[in-house]
């Protein structure tokens, strides 16, 4: 896989509070000058960007971030206001507390209704439902994807990045054999380096989520030689 091909499968993520108004620029161009696949940041900041802009490049937000534990209408309400304000994708950030807790019929309602209130809406704006895996035994682990497939969001994602550990091979290769084909794999937390990523995405993940994106493609660049970005 070249770097170009390599960036379009990283989604630029910047969470953090220290998030200006100059920082979003700087991260927007950084997007464009590599290609990456998207940029995820907080929801109010697109309210700080040029509608010129904002349709240059696919912008993503989260929804009830980091913990999932907001009313399931409110995560549509949310995820729906933030498509209505621009946003191509949102990650939301499901109620694993329920799993845990062994109630995995109310899970399996919670993920469902999400998805089908927002495609009712947005039919061709990317939900990707975002599961804390890395808390999660491997039964845990089967019943959210079965609630998962049964929902059928675009996306799969691993971690919000406060777990206890970052999202390692096994997660993704578990969650592979037992998801449906047609949903993808967002592989997010704890992943800084090129060869990391790349071991992710062989293992079965078609999008790495990382706020190491521009150290990881200089990476790409120095192993894999030819580039048209500008670093």
């Amino acid at each position: 896989m070249n770097c170009i091909d390599f960036a379009g499968k990283i989604d630029y993520t910047y969470l953090k509070l220290d998030l200006t108004s100059d920082k979003l620029l700087s991260l927007v161009k950084d997007v464009l000058n590599h290609k990456f696949r998207s940029l995820v940041v907080p929801y109010y900041a697109i309210t700080w960007l040029d509608e010129s802009i904002v349709h240059k490049l696919s912008l993503c937000t989260v929804i009830s971030f980091p913990f999932g534990t907001a009313p399931t209408r409110l995560k549509v309400e949310e995820a729906i206001a933030a498509l209505d304000m621009g946003y191509d994708e949102v990650d939301i950030v499901s109620n694993i507390w329920l799993i845990k807790s062994g109630l995995y019929d109310q899970y399996r309602e919670e993920v469902k209704q999400i998805v089908s209130e927002i495609r009712d809406r947005y039919p061709d704006k990317i939900i990707k439902i975002i599961g804390e895996v890395t808390i999660l035994n491997y039964n845990e682990l089967r019943k959210a994807i079965d609630a998962i497939n049964s929902a059928k969001p675009d996306f799969f994602k691993t971690s919000t990045g406060y777990g206890p550990r970052g999202t390692i091979l096994d997660d993704v290769i578990q969650i592979r054999q037992v998801l449906n084909p047609e949903i993808r794999i967002k592989a997010s937390g704890g992943i800084r380096s090129y060869r990391q990523a790349m071991d992710l995405i062989s293992a079965g993940a078609d999008v790495i989520g990382t706020s190491s994106a521009m150290q990881i493609i200089k990476e790409c660049i120095k192993l894999e030689g030819c580039y048209s970005g500008r670093i």
